[in-house]
């Protein structure tokens, strides 16, 4: 089971960074060491689920047809996209129809620490049941 995951910037531009994990746990802890919890909390705003080959193969997709807004390249630069979240969660809804990617949604709901072990139990039943 592994992860793609949209996060805003906390600081409120219009850019949204795009990853895959298979332990969110982890990446969100080494996303909240970069902030003070009281005046940020990390999330993963918008979460999907799926198996390892479908999150590479669509995590390399949205990274192709989103290549002219990924501004810089490298190590944590070339997961960020210079689009609204509306446009970039059209991108990605439209990639996993037109591609057929086996890839669910999994919260409606931001995903922080504190609602992740609940968030995860789901995406195994929606995995198993797929």
């Amino acid at each position: 089971m592994k992860f793609l995951y949209l996060k805003l910037d906390p600081f409120g531009a219009d850019a949204c960074k795009i990853g895959i994990t298979s332990k969110p746990d982890v990446r969100l802890g080494v996303y909240q060491n970069s902030y003070y919890h009281g005046s940020h909390t990390a999330t993963f705003d918008y979460l999907w689920v799926g198996d390892d080959k479908n999150i590479n193969n669509i995590e390399k997709t949205l990274k192709t047809q989103m290549g002219l807004s990924i501004q810089k390249e490298g190590r944590g630069h070339s997961e960020w996209i210079s689009e609204p979240a509306d446009v970039v969660l059209n991108q990605i809804s439209e990639t996993i129809k037109g591609y057929r990617y086996k890839v669910f949604r999994a919260t409606e709901r931001p995903v922080t620490i504190y609602n992740l072990d609940q968030v995860i139990d789901k995406c195994k039943k929606m995995v198993d049941n797929n």
